[in-house]
């Protein structure tokens, strides 16, 4: 797939994402043909990018793609969108958070997950910028079950999870719109003040009355930044100071903000994110929990397109526990020339096949014109595909 600015979208091209406003409506569905009238309205959304299948025209382009659905069903998300649109709504005017709105939503979440906790995380969805909190925060309470399942929470824990998830940036009320949405660099100021709503979501929570929870749910909103190290705020508290649930929203939450747009950044791959938390930031992220949740997270979603030792290939598959090594389609010599057979590889049966780098959207789409032949057509017009067989360097 590729992401691309809307001026080089076509009509004809097929999504490849899901777009929703703040209260769940799916503006755009993935494998729908674009037409003029599609991208007049995305421009008056002021979206400036997109996900597609393919540079062509056609639906062939996606006919050998099947891409994994999203973990929540659609109406599951639709309904926490909105409930948590009404929760920062009523914390704005009423100065209370009607808890109950939550409730339902997290155990729709939680049943949702439960039935497909073995699917990976692939795909994010694409947000406005003044939207971003209440997507942001449906996707933190989706991944931070995902990790306690992993963990073997029970279902208890779970639901606190998927509250605490929800809930762990309600302190944002107090931060203005102006400064959440900044295209720029924060001041020295600003960056006080976003750094004031771990307490301030701390001091929300404790409006709500008669939650057993609530105790956990403040201990979410108040620790969510703090780092193993001690590097983190309000507090700068270390390891075993930090609630165990804090520890798991915290990587939840720095994973959906690196690979979301935001009005001061485009999104990382995923490859990208997981090596700024793996590599990068020693010290922030509880270890061993990092690695369980990269377990439910494809490092390489499906369709990404890799050079590797035995040539250029697409990810068709990739399997639980096994996220660093998928399964890939070889359809290119390194060198660049379109093999008269493509062939299928599971690199985790294959130690001494390296994974070189991965092509960016730029570099796909330079590879692309450069070649005149679309690697998401060509394959989609070169099935069967015969196995990888040991020894074969092209």
């Amino acid at each position: 797939m590729l992401h691309l600015p809307l001026e080089k979208i076509k009509p004809g091209m097929v999504t490849a994402q899901n777009i929703y406003n703040d209260r769940g409506v799916n503006y755009l569905t993935s494998g729908i043909p674009m037409t003029e009238l599609y991208l007049e309205r995305l421009r008056e959304l002021g979206i400036g990018s997109l996900t597609v299948f393919s540079t062509e025209t056609e639906e062939k382009s996606a006919s050998n793609i099947n891409l994994p659905r999203d973990i929540l069903d659609k109406k599951t998300r639709t309904e926490a969108l909105r409930n948590l649109r009404d929760i920062f709504d009523d914390v704005n005017r009423k100065k209370t958070i009607n808890i109950s709105l939550l409730q339902g939503s997290a155990q729709h979440i939680l049943d949702d997950i439960l039935m497909h906790q073995r699917d990976l995380v692939q795909l994010s969805d694409v947000r406005q910028h003044d939207t971003y909190t209440f997507a942001h925060s449906v996707n933190v309470a989706v991944l931070s079950a995902l990790l306690g399942v992993s963990l073997g929470y029970s279902k208890g824990n779970l639901i606190t999870l998927i509250l605490g998830g929800l809930l762990h940036d309600i302190g944002k009320v107090i931060v203005p719109k102006e400064i959440l949405n900044k295209p720029g660099h924060l001041t020295k100021e600003e960056f006080a003040i976003i750094r004031m709503h771990p307490s301030a979501g701390r001091a929300q929570i404790d409006l709500i009355k008669d939650e057993p929870r609530k105790h956990l749910l403040g201990l979410i909103a108040e620790q969510h930044h703090e780092h193993i190290d001690g590097r983190g705020y309000p507090f700068g508290l270390k390891a075993d100071k930090i609630a165990q649930l804090a520890r798991v929203v915290a990587i939840a939450d720095v994973y959906d903000a690196l690979t979301s747009q935001r009005s001061y950044k485009d999104p990382y791959p995923p490859h990208i994110a997981y090596n700024i938390m793996k590599n990068l930031t020693v010290g922030q992220f509880d270890q061993s929990m990092l690695e369980l949740f990269f377990q439910n997270v494809a490092v390489y979603p499906i369709t990404t397109v890799m050079e590797t030792t035995v040539g250029i290939g697409i990810v068709k598959k990739v399997h639980f526990g096994k996220t660093l090594r998928p399964d890939i389609c070889v359809f290119a010599e390194r060198k660049g020339e379109f093999l008269k057979e493509p062939f299928m590889m599971e690199l985790s049966e294959e130690p001494g096949v390296d994974i070189l780098r991965v092509f960016n959207d730029d570099e796909l789409l330079a590879f692309i014109e450069k070649k005149g032949v679309d690697p998401f057509v060509f394959l989609a017009e070169n099935y069967p595909l015969r196995s990888y067989s040991a020894g074969k360097i092209i």
